[in-house]
């Protein structure tokens, strides 16, 4: 069992507003209200960056909500995102973006780089993981997967991957197993 794990996903749950499982949990959270308070934020301060989804033939982001806005930044002019809402980023995809919330600003992995693979949930369009090329096995929870990569790859159930929206990458649908 890792400690740090489970501590970083209960955090997760407390940021997003959980309700505690038991005693301990309900001490965890008050120490994250605590340590929050100590440098005058509260819960709702604290915005994570956005995740990506694969919608339709493109990549796009969806913002957490919040009540300070939000921007992404590919080119050279930021791009505000909607609270809560999915938003398409035209191709040609960069590997990474720049999002702001407020005061904060960090870089957020975005498209593959050269030696990875996107995997996303076919059904729901959400990003499973960010693999290297050539990782022989994953565990996904996902019957039929579409992989994205800026190689050329095939698959057993689908055949030769297909050049994407953005012309740089592959994309291929197959089903788990492959």
């Amino acid at each position: 069992f890792d400690n740090s794990a489970h501590c970083a996903r209960r955090f997760e749950a407390w940021r997003k507003g959980a309700v505690p499982l038991n005693n301990g949990e309900a001490a965890l959270f008050e120490a994250y209200d605590r340590a929050a308070g100590y440098f005058g934020r509260k819960r709702t301060d604290l915005t994570g960056p956005p995740q990506i989804y694969w919608t339709g033939d493109r990549l796009a982001v969806e913002a957490e909500r919040s009540s300070r806005p939000q921007s992404i930044k590919t080119g050279p002019f930021p791009v505000q995102i909607k609270s809560g809402a999915r938003q398409a980023v035209s191709a040609p995809w960069p590997d990474a973006l720049s999002w702001t919330c407020g005061s904060t600003s960090r870089a957020v992995p975005f498209g593959p780089g050269a030696d990875q693979v996107l995997l996303f949930d076919a059904d729901t369009g959400v990003m499973l993981a960010r693999v290297e090329v050539g990782t022989s096995e994953i565990q996904i929870p996902a019957s039929r997967l579409v992989a994205l990569a800026r190689r050329d790859f095939d698959s057993p159930s689908f055949g030769p991957a297909l050049p994407a929206t953005d012309p740089t990458c592959r994309v291929a649908w197959i089903e788990a197993g492959d």
